[in-house]
């Protein structure tokens, strides 16, 4: 089961539900904010050139931008629940930002979790703007501002490569055109060999996946906005709305119109 919430209200959050399906084998990282707690079985995360493992209670808190990739032990026994947070809201509300190369996380006990669960499912009942930003603004104190010093900090190392950073802002400066290695090689001055690797040892995945990868970030938030779905296609340069779906389902491990569909809106 994969589902995912939000109210067209209070556009600050988006909530998802997986139970025994892989989501998203691949690497890849979100735009949000974003807060994941282990409901059932653990799962692998692989950061950079290093692996963590996660099991069932377990929160952990990703920085927008941060590449990732996620393994569940089993399919038979997985579950988590996914916050992802506007991180411009966050941090005005809270004065904090997280650096793109911390990941923190710490075990809940099981009174914890349940209050945290339920907590969440509030977020997802018919009630007004103010009390669902007052929930969520609790949950965020309760379980992040105030314990802080719980939290494991796992500090990832990340090469800083100018050059590459810039062909990171050259591919999101064109993100409806289709770009290539030559195209790249070419604004960098960089071999598109060395390219390909440096790219990837940075950020974990090929140019032309971050590419996808923000495609589909985008194409998230046009669902939601309620845009049409082939304009949505069309606007972030796929080839033609079958295009979209595959790619979509891809990142997602649903259609998009099965995404706005369980956004519940």
């Amino acid at each position: 089961m994969l589902s995912y919430y939000s109210d067209k209200n209070i556009d600050i959050f988006e909530i998802k539900k997986c139970l025994n399906v892989m989501q998203s084998e691949k690497a890849h990282f979100h735009h949000e904010l974003s807060i994941a707690l282990i409901d059932r079985g653990g799962t692998s995360v692989k950061f950079e050139n290093k692996t963590y493992n996660f099991t069932a209670k377990d929160l952990i808190i990703f920085p927008p931008g941060l590449v990732h990739c996620c393994n569940p032990y089993s399919l038979e026994n997985w579950g988590f629940t996914m916050v992802y947070l506007d991180y411009g809201w966050f941090k005005g509300i809270f004065k904090l930002e997280f650096k793109e190369n911390e990941v923190f996380s710490y075990k809940l006990s099981r009174g914890e979790y349940l209050r945290l669960k339920n907590n969440l499912l509030f977020l997802e009942k018919r009630v007004d703007y103010i009390s669902k930003k007052k929930c969520l603004i609790r949950i965020l104190e309760k379980y992040l501002i105030q314990n802080m010093r719980k939290f494991n900090d796992i500090r990832i190392d990340l090469l800083e490569k100018e050059r590459i950073k810039r062909v990171r802002e050259y591919i999101e400066d064109n993100i409806n055109q289709k770009v290539t290695l030559n195209e790249l090689s070419n604004f960098s001055g960089i071999s598109k060999y060395h390219l390909m690797r440096t790219f990837k040892k940075m950020y974990k995945v090929s140019p032309l996946t971050y590419q996808r990868n923000l495609r589909f970030n985008l194409a998230k938030k046009g669902l939601k906005e309620g845009g049409d779905i082939s304009k949505i296609a069309v606007s972030l340069g796929y080839y033609d709305q079958s295009h979209f779906t595959n790619e979509f389902k891809k990142f997602s491990g649903t259609t998009p119109d099965d995404y706005r569909k369980n956004l519940c809106i």
